[in-house]
């Protein structure tokens, strides 16, 4: 195994302190990003695990989804899964539901995947069955009920938008 590239983090730690020194606490914040930089190479050094931890990629999910589920961590499982179907080999949308790979990748609980996936199937975006040859959870999105719901959910802030008076005369 080729050793960790330590100055990849260190570079994300550093653009972090210089967002943090630049705020408004003056030189006193410099010395205490400077000094939190020099433990965190130490810390590299001495625990690969950290390393490998600050280094995984960052979560993101369509914020429009929250519109949709009514809360981020069902927004966020939405986005994993429509991830997941995209890449199924399957041509008929069904895929197997694996959580250790959800929680891989989102860092969703169990708990948290069945609370996120409750409110899906409440909204008949995920179905779900079990197939009966192999005995496995698959899982698939409806994608119709996600375009319809999307479509309300910006009617729905439209309509809760103000309206904008024109003031220039015609």
């Amino acid at each position: 195994m080729a050793p960790f590239r330590y100055e990849i983090v260190v570079k994300l730690w550093l653009d972090f302190c210089r967002s943090y020194k630049s705020c408004s606490y003056g030189h006193h914040k410099q010395q205490i990003a400077m000094s939190l930089t020099n433990d965190l190479i130490r810390a590299l050094e001495e625990e690969p695990s950290l390393a490998m931890m600050v280094s995984q990629p960052p979560i993101a999910f369509h914020r429009s989804f929250v519109d949709i589920t009514g809360s981020a961590m069902s927004a966020l499982m939405l986005s994993s899964l429509l991830e997941l179907q995209e890449h199924a080999p399957r041509s008929d949308e069904w895929f197997v539901y694996d959580p250790h790979s959800i929680k891989t990748t989102t860092g969703l609980s169990r708990n948290e995947q069945k609370a996120a996936n409750k409110v899906l199937r409440e909204k008949l975006i995920l179905l779900e069955r079990k197939n009966v040859s192999t005995g496995d959870w698959e899982i698939k999105l409806d994608f119709e009920r996600i375009t319809m719901a999307l479509i309300e959910a910006a009617r729905a802030i439209m309509q809760a938008a103000p309206k904008k008076i024109s003031t220039t005369a015609h």
